[in-house]
């Protein structure tokens, strides 16, 4: 087994990753973060598509596993951060995101089909 074996996951979180990063850790504010995001997912997509197959009804997966990735980075924080010494910034990321999850709000506002579209045509090209 290789390692990057270790890292796959659940199909398309494999892509959920990466757009969720980079919305929420490189996006500058200097364009419209809608756009920003759909075109990290659109490219991720397509050079995915180019390598492995992508079933159809994954795509209504994807809401579902932002918040699975959400709920991780959440977990995170609680495992490495000393509760009893959080700093004030700390506190309003931690409420800022059990907020978020309580409320079924995701920071990931994409045009799924679109990427329905790109998986669509992706699958006639797919080298087996």
């Amino acid at each position: 087994m290789y390692f990057q074996d270790a890292e796959k996951h659940y199909y398309v979180f494999d892509l959920v990753v990466p757009i969720y990063s980079a919305v929420e850790f490189s996006f500058s504010g200097n364009s419209n973060i809608k756009d920003y995001t759909q075109s990290i997912a659109e490219s991720l997509f397509e050079g995915y598509l180019e390598e492995f197959h992508i079933p159809q009804e994954m795509i209504t997966t994807l809401p579902l596993l932002f918040k699975l990735k959400e709920l991780f980075e959440y977990n995170v924080m609680h495992m490495y951060w000393n509760a009893e010494k959080l700093t004030e910034e700390q506190v309003r990321i931690l409420n800022h995101y059990r907020l978020r999850l309580e409320n079924n709000y995701s920071p990931i506002n994409l045009g799924y089909e679109r990427l329905a579209a790109l998986v669509s045509q992706g699958h006639s090209t797919i080298k087996n």
